[in-house]
């Protein structure tokens, strides 16, 4: 049986996390000696096969495949496990987007109301901020399914997110 404890240092990288990790500089740095870190003090972390397609897609589009070799060889042996994507994720993640709004686009919520202006209207005017939002929704989404708490957010896009808090770095 898993202690309360033992949830707690589950921690989920997205895929802006997994960039960050393929590219240079400080905000790499300070992320990789956080990892290292939280895996020194029996942490855990994990990702899904989402994230790492995306970043797949980015090496292939804007690198070379001995550079995504490199990244898989850089990364190998931080993850607990790979996350694959469910049904139930990708209900989630719709559950996510119908209560939750971007940040910033106050348009979809009806004052004093905790869910979305469901009218025709707000619906084509949240449209864009959704789906900017979608990426993060599924992430926020299969790391709930799978009893993880915590995100690595290097964008501030999980903080409208219940369930979810933000790994700072």
């Amino acid at each position: 049986m898993s202690s309360p404890e033992q949830f707690e240092n589950r921690l989920y990288l997205d895929d802006a996390c997994l960039l960050l990790l393929a590219a240079a500089g400080e905000r790499k740095q300070s992320l990789l000696q956080s990892l290292a870190d939280h895996v020194k003090h029996e942490g855990q972390v994990f990702t899904s096969a989402a994230g790492l397609a995306t970043v797949q897609e980015y090496f292939l589009a804007h690198s070379s495949a001995a550079a995504l070799r490199q990244f898989w060889s850089d990364l190998d042996g931080l993850f607990r496990e790979i996350l694959p994507v469910r049904g139930e994720d990708l209900g989630r993640a719709l559950d996510i987007l119908e209560f939750t709004r971007p940040a910033g686009n106050s348009s979809d919520v009806q004052a004093g109301s905790a869910s979305p202006d469901v009218s025709a209207n707000s619906k084509q005017r949240s449209i864009p901020g959704r789906a900017a939002f979608a990426g993060p929704a599924l992430h926020a989404a299969i790391a709930l399914n799978n009893g993880i708490e915590w995100i690595a957010d290097p964008n501030n896009r999980y903080g409208d997110i219940p369930g979810i808090k933000a790994f700072e770095f």
